[in-house]
């Protein structure tokens, strides 16, 4: 998959190896209904605090910390 590249994911790695581990989770829309199933790339909690990472637990990220000139 091309994402295992951007991800430097390897299958054939143990778990602790790979920074993120590729798992197919089940999607649903709003309502609840199941909508579909992707691939997500996960990071443990241990890894990002060693990284110096932090907890986003909504999971929204998207423009954070970021300002416009």
């Amino acid at each position: 998959m091309s994402l295992d590249v951007l991800e430097d994911y390897q299958p054939h790695r143990q778990t602790p190896e790979n920074l993120y581990n590729r798992q197919i989770i089940e999607v649903y829309e709003p309502q609840s209904l199941s909508y579909s199933w992707a691939w997500f790339y996960l990071i443990t909690l241990e890894q990002v605090e060693q990284l110096g990472g932090f907890l986003q637990p909504d999971g929204w990220w998207s423009g954070f910390g970021l300002t416009l000139e």
